[in-house]
């Protein structure tokens, strides 16, 4: 099989790591500042990732169908994966948490939400603001979930409103990621 007119787009200069940027179909990822890919993380299609954003090692987020947007300051976690469904397009909020192996598809997280580990979200489902998703969860289709929340199991359900101690811990860990980012900076921009 060839495939024809394929390119990769060139990190803009405000980014760093590396990654594969690909446009699809004419729709290209617009990539905010100081945003880090890594070098094995892929960016595909009509993707908007907004300034500060981390995309760690394995990630690949593919718009290939409807659009995905990442808030400021969020960070994407080692092998994950943003998709989307016909006219269901993914939005990740500002200052979200997606941890290592998670599946956000055709969903919504609002804004200072810690996504766990292994999670998966389904499409139309919304994650109210500053919830969190525990390790393993799996929040179903067209699932909303009110703001502040904890959900847990698989399927998904709201256990307690979190604490507003919980909510201050969990709503720093996105700066701790841009923290460790700009570390990374230091490794790829001399």
């Amino acid at each position: 099989m060839q495939i024809q007119n394929s390119f990769h787009i060139s990190l803009p200069e405000n980014a760093y790591g590396g990654g594969l940027v690909l446009p699809y179909l004419q729709k290209f990822p617009i990539i905010g500042e100081d945003v880090f890919l890594a070098p094995n993380a892929s960016v595909i299609g009509e993707v908007t990732l907004g300034p500060q954003v981390s995309v760690w090692f394995g990630t690949v987020i593919r718009a290939d169908i409807a659009p995905i947007s990442v808030g400021d300051g969020s960070n994407i976690q080692d092998n994950s994966v943003l998709h989307v469904g016909t006219n269901e397009p993914c939005r990740v909020g500002i200052n979200v948490v997606v941890g290592h192996n998670a599946i956000l598809h055709g969903c919504t997280v609002e804004n200072e939400c810690m996504i766990g580990m292994g999670a998966i979200i389904l499409n139309r489902a919304v994650i109210g603001k500053g919830c969190v998703v525990g390790a393993g969860a799996l929040v179903t289709e067209d699932t909303i979930i009110p703001p502040y929340s904890l959900v847990l199991g698989s399927p998904g359900k709201v256990k307690r409103v979190l604490r507003e101690d919980e909510r201050s811990k969990y709503c720093g860990y996105a700066s701790k990621y841009v923290d460790v980012a700009e570390n990374y900076r230091r490794v790829f921009v001399p």
